[in-house]
């Protein structure tokens, strides 16, 4: 198993300490296995992936994005919704 360095730890507790009163708290193990998972893709660096986790949480709630990687992991399709904010994350994020 490939370990995050510990710059993705700072992250977590950054974007955990940081949201704005939009954001929707989150779990902090789920966004470790987000961060892990995107940056050990390889498209986008750990400060990346916190960055597009930090949007995501400001628009979607956990339990809604637990849904949508539920019904992702069990091949379903992904929300036209969802998209458009993974690619607004991507864009802010770059």
């Amino acid at each position: 198993m490939k370990l995050l360095p510990p710059i993705a730890l700072a992250i977590i507790v950054f974007i955990q300490g940081c949201g704005g009163s939009n954001s929707e708290e989150y779990d902090s193990k789920l966004i470790y296995n987000f961060v892990a998972s995107c940056s050990q893709q390889g498209q986008a660096s750990v400060e990346q992936c916190g960055c597009m986790m930090d949007e995501i949480r400001k628009n979607v709630s956990q339990d809604k994005f637990m849904e949508y990687e539920t019904n992702m992991l069990s091949g379903g399709k992904i929300p036209d919704e969802f998209n458009k904010i993974i690619s607004s994350a991507r864009s802010v994020c770059r």
